[in-house]
């Protein structure tokens, strides 16, 4: 299996990247107070929600364009079949209408 077919087994790592654009950064640290939370749906029923997670001391050399990595070890005991991965964005500082973003990218786990 690969990343290319977007097939994974059961047990594998799925990792993956997106890149945060333009987070409004604090102004007494300099920094983004960027948090992060992955969902997991199959059918459109959400299968798997993550904690919601705080990006701490970005160090990257440009804060116009964060990358943020992960990986998600899909269980044994998922059901074969197309499966959606979410990733969301929250940026408190930005302005209400900007605060969240979401990406998503389907996927299929097989036996």
């Amino acid at each position: 299996m690969n990343a290319a077919t977007r097939q994974f087994k059961r047990g594998e790592v799925l990792d993956y990247s997106v890149i945060v654009y333009n987070a409004r950064l604090d102004k007494a640290s300099s920094q983004p107070q960027l948090r992060t939370q992955m969902r997991l749906f199959r059918e459109g029923e959400a299968v798997f929600t993550g904690k919601e997670i705080a990006l701490v001391d970005v160090r990257q050399p440009d804060l116009k364009r964060i990358t943020v990595i992960g990986a998600l070890k899909l269980g044994a005991e998922l059901i074969p079949g197309e499966y959606v991965l979410q990733l969301t964005v929250t940026d408190p500082l930005a302005d209400e209408k900007h605060q969240v973003a979401a990406q998503w990218i389907d996927f299929e786990v097989v036996k």
